[in-house]
Formats: C-alpha cells, sequence, structure tokens
C-alpha cells in the first residue's frame, strides 16, 4: 500500500489518526502538535488521554545526546483545528528532531506510519535563503537567431564571427576598442578556437598519405596498405669517428681541440688524414 494511499484510507476512517506537522513558536520552547484528523472526533478522543510520558522528542543525527524534556502537554483550538500543545526545555542543538506519539491505550488510536514527524527548533530562524522568485530579471523572452559561419577556421574569422554575434543579441555595446574588456574576451575565444582548428586539420591531414607529414604517420599508413617503408638513409650513412695521434697515444677529453686529425671511416681500413680527402672522398 502506497502513502498516498494509506493517507486517503486514514481519513475516510475515525478509528486512527496521525501527525500531520509540528509547529514551533519563535521561542523555540513550545510546539504545536496538528493532527491528519481531528482528534475529538475519533471513536474514542485523543485530547486529555496522552500524558507526557506517551510523547518522545529526540535528536535525529546524535543518539547519545539526551531527549529534549518536556515540561507540560495540553490541548488547544488553533484556527478550528485541535491540536496538542508542548511546553518544552530549548535544546541547544541545531540538529534535526523526531517527535513520536505512543497511545498508551489498546486499541492505539495513531496510526504507526503517522506516528512520529521529523522537525526543527530553528525553524523560524533567518536563513538567508529566498524562495521568491527575483521578478527584477528582465531575460528577453525570445532570443536572436544569429547565422552561424561553419567556415570560421582561423582566429580573424572566428574574431569577426563573435563581433557579428555580440551586436546582433547585445545591440547596445557598441564599444569595439581592442583595450574593451569585452574585445578581450572575443580575442581570447578566437584564439582559443583557431588552435583548435589547427589541431583538428593537423590532426586529419595525417589520416592521409597524400597529405600525411608526419613519417610515423606515413610508416602507418604504409604498413595498412602492405608496404614496406625503409628507414631514413640517414641512419645508415657513414659514421665518422675522429681522433689525434697524441690521443690515441694517450687519450684526453680535449684532445679533439687539438690538432692533426684522423678520420676514422666504418667499412674503411685507411684512415683519412686531411679534411680536404674526406670532402673529396664522402662529400661531407
Amino acid at each position: 500500500m502506497s502513502a498516498e494511499d494509506r493517507l486517503q484510507l486514514l481519513l475516510n476512517q475515525s478509528a486512527l489518526t496521525g501527525i500531520d506537522f509540528v509547529y514551533v513558536y519563535a521561542s523555540q520552547d513550545r510546539l504545536d502538535v496538528f493532527f491528519l484528523r481531528a482528534p475529538e472526533t475519533l471513536d474514542v478522543p485523543l485530547p486529555g488521554s496522552l500524558p507526557r510520558s506517551a510523547v518522545r522528542i529526540e535528536n535525529v543525527r546524535d543518539a547519545n545526546v539526551p531527549d529534549v524534556i518536556i515540561t507540560s502537554v495540553s490541548w488547544a483550538v488553533v484556527d478550528g483545528r485541535t491540536v496538542m500543545r508542548l511546553d518544552v526545555v530549548r535544546p541547544a542543538s541545531f540538529a534535526p528532531h523526531r517527535l513520536t506519539l505512543t497511545d498508551p491505550a489498546a486499541p492505539s488510536r495513531i496510526d504507526p506510519f503517522f506516528s512520529s514527524k521529523v522537525f526543527s527548533f530553528q525553524a523560524n530562524c533567518e536563513t538567508g535563503l529566498d524562495c521568491e522568485p527575483d521578478d527584477r530579471c528582465r531575460c528577453p523572452e525570445t532570443y536572436v537567431d544569429f547565422p552561424v559561419d561553419y567556415s570560421a577556421r582561423d582566429f580573424h574569422t572566428f574574431r569577426q564571427a563573435l563581433l557579428d554575434y555580440a551586436s546582433q543579441r547585445y545591440p547596445q555595446w557598441l564599444d569595439r576598442l581592442e583595450a574593451d574588456v569585452g574585445v578581450m574576451l572575443v580575442e581570447v575565444m578566437a584564439a582559443l578556437g583557431d588552435e583548435l582548428a589547427y589541431s583538428q586539420d593537423a590532426i586529419s591531414r595525417e589520416a592521409y598519405l597524400a597529405t600525411a607529414s608526419q613519417r610515423r604517420s606515413l610508416r602507418q599508413l604504409a604498413r595498412r596498405r602492405l608496404r614496406a617503408v625503409r628507414r631514413p638513409i640517414g641512419q645508415h650513412a657513414p659514421r665518422y669517428h675522429m681522433q689525434s695521434r697524441r690521443e690515441r697515444r694517450r687519450p684526453d677529453r680535449h684532445a679533439g681541440e687539438r690538432r692533426g686529425w684522423r678520420v676514422h671511416v666504418r667499412g674503411r681500413r685507411r684512415p683519412v688524414r686531411h679534411k680536404r680527402r674526406l670532402h673529396r672522398r664522402f662529400g661531407a
């Protein structure tokens, strides 16, 4: 059975009632408990038959905190409704509390589902929040339908497109100086759009052999087409090791700065003793 069905059944009978809500006075030492069904209309009227021991007010957050002390229980009529008025000792906690009613009579005249209600003693305190809508906002109900230029791909076209949009969306903004904050923000967004467009174009170009510029992309594309790409020629070029006569006799980390070089080429037995011969033989 859902809560709505249970509430409807509770209102359509005269044997049970339940807690509707708890009203807290500004002094926070008096409570009024309102009931769903008038307690005086029950088959066995409820007013005057509940002692203080039948009412419990406990802290919801901390079970170790003692219950709120109830000094008196009385009945009153507020706005045509019979309520149970409780005088309590004002608690020092800001935590929510739970009020529970237990009927000592048998059978019980309080529905178990509606026998407790969580409330706060600070219900009348200022929270700083305003639930009323703010009518001072004069936002336009209809927005300007601006045609988007999808061909804008660089800084200048982005900047012009944003300025054209601002002219139609905010006609009161007429300042176009570069020092203006609005123009500065437009240029920042245009610069970000330019970088994004460049990155997108660079990534899209690497997907085709005709436009790829990275060696890694070319190698991957060729592998997909079952082709083999040789490594760069520079990796197979002759490696030169230059060594002087003195360095051969006694290794020295500054030997390369002295004259009398000998150039040893990998794959050749005889060294090249002169720089001009090196140019003439290997074109280095």
